[in-house]
């Protein structure tokens, strides 16, 4: 760097390497959510949530989700036969719901081509593409089905819970090195 003791520029100091980074991430998000139940035997919810992350490109931002669920608790109904049982199963509810998420890329700019510039090239500074961005990157996106009984037995002194669970995955996002 040059003073007004030192005119000449070689005659400073010499910038061995330089570095430096940085991170700016925001997340908007809109959620709503309906829960519904009729004289505590039929249950129905429905839930939206919109997703806008700084971690996609302007035209991929928004990531629209929803879910629906329903349950029934046949142990409520004025049935004689439920009437009987109810000693023994004082609960019993069929339950299922079917959704749809997305998920976040784990770099704060996957869609953006990133350099290094701590290497060196012919004794120069230089910069080195460290990642190598995807415009066009979108949500992943989770389709998950969940359906599943609850008993409760003797007054719930034994509570009993089975449950299937299925996830389909799509548009998976992974990072891959340059190199």
């Amino acid at each position: 760097f040059m003073t007004d003791e030192k005119p000449v520029l070689s005659t400073g100091a010499e910038v061995s390497s330089w570095a430096g980074n940085g991170y700016d991430y925001a997340m908007v998000s809109l959620v709503s959510k309906f829960d519904y139940s009729w004289r505590y035997r039929y249950f129905l919810g429905a839930s939206f949530r919109q997703d806008q992350s700084s971690r996609f490109s302007p035209e991929h931002r928004t990531g629209n989700f929803w879910s629906v669920s329903g349950a029934y608790r046949i142990t409520n109904e004025p049935w004689d036969w439920v009437k009987s049982i109810k000693p023994v199963f004082n609960n019993i509810k069929f339950k299922g719901s079917y959704g749809y998420n997305g998920t976040l890329p784990s770099s704060y700019y996957s869609w953006r081509t990133l350099f290094n510039g701590t290497g060196r090239y012919n004794s120069e500074h230089a910069l080195s593409q460290s990642f190598r961005g995807t415009y066009d990157l979108s949500w992943e996106k989770n389709k998950i089905l969940n359906v599943g009984v609850d008993l409760g037995m003797f007054k719930d002194k034994i509570k009993i819970t089975a449950e299937y669970y299925r996830r389909k995955s799509s548009d998976l996002l992974q990072d891959v090195p340059v190199s």
